[in-house]
C-alpha cells in the first residue's frame, strides 16, 4: 500500500477484494459465462466500493474538525497539484487485470 517511494496505491488490495467478491458469488450463485458478466460484475464492485468511500467521507465531514470545509474538497484540491497517473502506473494496472483475466492483451 505504501511504495518504496512514498506512494500510496491500493490497487493490488482492491483487486484482491473484488475477486474474493467474484469467487463468492460464484460460489453462491453460479459463475459468471462470459467477459460481459465478468466485467459488469467487476464494475458493479467497483461501483459500490465508490459509494462507499463517499458514504465514508460524507460521514468523516460531519467531524466538528472538519468545520464547512468537506474532507473530499479538500483532497480534490490537493490531487490538482499532483501530476496526473503516470503511463508506468497505467501499464501496471493494466498487466494486473490481465493476469486476473478481466482483460485480454
Amino acid at each position: 500500500m505504501l511504495n518504496a517511494d512514498g506512494k500510496i496505491d491500493f490497487t493490488e488490495e482492491l483487486l484482491d477484494i473484488i475477486e474474493g467478491l467474484l469467487q463468492e458469488y460464484e460460489r453462491a450463485k453460479g459463475p459468471l459465462d462470459s467477459d460481459l458478466k465478468r466485467g459488469l460484475a467487476v464494475s458493479f464492485v467497483l461501483g459500490t466500493l465508490h459509494c462507499n468511500i463517499d458514504a465514508i467521507w460524507d460521514e468523516l465531514a460531519q467531524a466538528p474538525h472538519f468545520a464547512a470545509q468537506h474532507p473530499k474538497i479538500m483532497f480534490e484540491d490537493c490531487e490538482g497539484k499532483t501530476p496526473p497517473i503516470r503511463q508506468e502506473d497505467r501499464e501496471r494496472i493494466r498487466n494486473l487485470l490481465t493476469r486476473y483475466g478481466w482483460i485480454k492483451e
